[in-house]
């Protein structure tokens, strides 16, 4: 990832085609390309029925598939991950959930058995894929992964995700991750890859799977910043979190803490309060705190962008208050939620330093990159200094590119 210009799609789609055919001798049937995305606010609430800020970003991954020849056993080949042979039916007839340890083409083998299940008679697939997300990286490249798989199978039988429904095919996505790489994630991303709308951030309530599309202001230019620290959701800590935030809403017998939040007017406080009275103390406290607080954050950030969307007047004050609910959400997952890194911190603080309105890790943390908002016009020379700064500190690169609103999955037969 870095500060180049971006390659097209159509360059992108043609690597995929050639990928392809030099690894399975064949062309493929149809091809897909599904986005990755960086949360704007709205930062580990999705499992706690909260409502989230996300933008499709113009990174993600390309997919290429088709039926495999008679008589062969599907085959998967991932840039960078090599290629495997995959007994599609002898795979899907031995349990229809396979765990954590398979590796990465448990991600398409997961989006064809649950294809499968919904009645698509998805056939054995040779897949081609390619990515410009990085892995780990916080920019929800499984989800993308997921999607344009799905995408992609799709167009091989002739249908696509309008016909098949985006909505169900991101819960699809979302199962994919549970069953197949065990990973507990919200349903956040897969429905921001699969409902994106170009220049525009999606607000999503997670509890009822509503969205609203907000446009994004000319006010805002937006910086991805790769720290280079990589994570894994499925080594604990994602898990530890989810765990807390459960016990937080179950000691006052509240299926989540949105609910309990809307109980007390959407006040954060008040919510908290009732926490204490009920006993909780330690972690937990915290882990609620940052999740209560964030909705509000959330809240506050997409009545901005409405603001913004109607009010031309609110521009010269947009960027300031926009910044600052970025920052607070760092410090909130920096000492309630202790996802960050030194790392992270770091480019927070100097993007601040540089002339940006605010800025926050985005995904999940314990890695990853972070979402910095500056004035438009000043990104890249903001992101530059960052860069030097942080190489510095570390003596390694903070690669990073100007990102914007980008739209949803799309496939077409080839």
């Amino acid at each position: 990832m870095d500060h180049h210009a971006e390659h097209t799609d159509a360059t992108r789609l043609d690597a995929v085609c050639r990928q392809f055919s030099n690894a399975f001798g064949h062309e493929p049937a149809a091809v897909a390309q599904a986005p990755g995305r960086v949360n704007l606010i709205g930062e580990h609430v999705d499992y706690a029925d909260g409502i989230v800020l996300p933008i499709a970003i113009g990174r993600g991954t390309m997919a290429a598939a088709a039926p495999t020849p008679s008589g062969t056993s599907s085959r998967f080949c991932s840039e960078g991950h090599g290629e495997v042979a995959v007994d599609l039916e002898a795979s899907l007839a031995a349990s229809p959930q396979i765990g954590p340890t398979g590796g990465w083409q448990n991600y398409p083998l997961g989006v064809i058995a649950l294809l499968r299940e919904a009645g698509v008679a998805v056939p054995p697939l040779d897949l081609a894929l390619t990515s410009s997300l990085p892995i780990g990286g916080g920019l929800s490249s499984s989800a993308s992964l997921t999607v344009s798989v799905a995408a992609a199978a799709l167009a091989v039988v002739g249908s696509d995700l309008d016909e098949f429904g985006r909505a169900r095919a991101a819960r699809l996505c979302r199962e994919v991750e549970h069953r197949f790489a065990g990973v507990p994630c919200g349903p956040m991303d897969p429905a921001i890859v699969a409902l994106a709308r170009e220049d525009h951030a999606m607000r999503f309530d997670c509890r009822d799977k509503s969205w609203l599309h907000l446009p994004m202001p000319n006010a805002l230019a937006l910086v991805v910043f790769d720290s280079g620290v990589r994570h894994r959701l499925d080594s604990g800590g994602y898990a530890s979190r989810l765990r807390s935030v459960q016990a937080a809403a179950s000691s006052i017998a509240a299926p989540s803490l949105r609910q309990l939040l809307d109980d007390c007017e959407g006040s954060p406080e008040k919510a908290l309060n009732r926490l204490a009275a009920a006993g909780l103390d330690g972690p937990d406290v915290r882990r609620a705190r940052h999740v209560l607080t964030e909705v509000a954050r959330v809240r506050a950030a997409a009545a901005l962008l409405e603001a913004a969307a109607t009010d031309p007047t609110t521009a010269a004050t947009l960027g300031p208050e926009f910044g600052r609910i970025l920052q607070a959400g760092h410090h909130s997952l920096r000492e309630d939620f202790e996802v960050s890194t030194p790392e992270l911190d770091a480019i927070v603080e100097f993007a601040v330093a540089h002339g940006a309105f605010g800025a926050r890790l985005t995904g999940a943390g314990f890695g990853g990159c972070v979402i910095a908002a500056c004035p438009q016009g000043e990104a890249a020379a903001v992101a530059a200094l960052v860069a030097d700064d942080f190489a510095s500190r570390f003596g390694a690169p903070c690669t990073w590119f100007v990102s914007r609103a980008a739209g949803a999955a799309v496939s077409q037969r080839r």
